[in-house]
């Protein structure tokens, strides 16, 4: 009786590890899912402030320098695009 006791025993182990597997895999899931959503969020909040400062309406400097900065990177990427296609021929 001790070896099926024992056994028993186990397979409530296993049974427990495995829901709270399960579990913290929800949870895992669901965790991305809001950290996607602020990634989204994030990105329309840049994409609404390169409006404004296109508009000329951004007066925080701050602002204004990572505008500058990622405008300058646009630069330096579509320039990049156009040396590959020119490779291209």
């Amino acid at each position: 009786m001790a070896l099926f006791d024992k056994l028993g025993s186990l397979m409530d182990n296993v049974a427990d590890k495995t829901q709270v597997l399960a579990e913290t895999s929800k949870l895992n899931s669901r965790i991305n899912e809001e950290n996607n959503r602020i990634s989204a969020l994030k990105l329309s909040i840049s994409n609404h402030i390169l409006g404004l400062f296109d508009k000329g309406e951004i007066e925080d400097e701050q602002l204004t320098s990572l505008c500058e900065q990622v405008k300058s990177s646009l630069g330096i990427i579509a320039e990049l695009q156009a040396e590959i296609a020119r490779l291209k021929g």
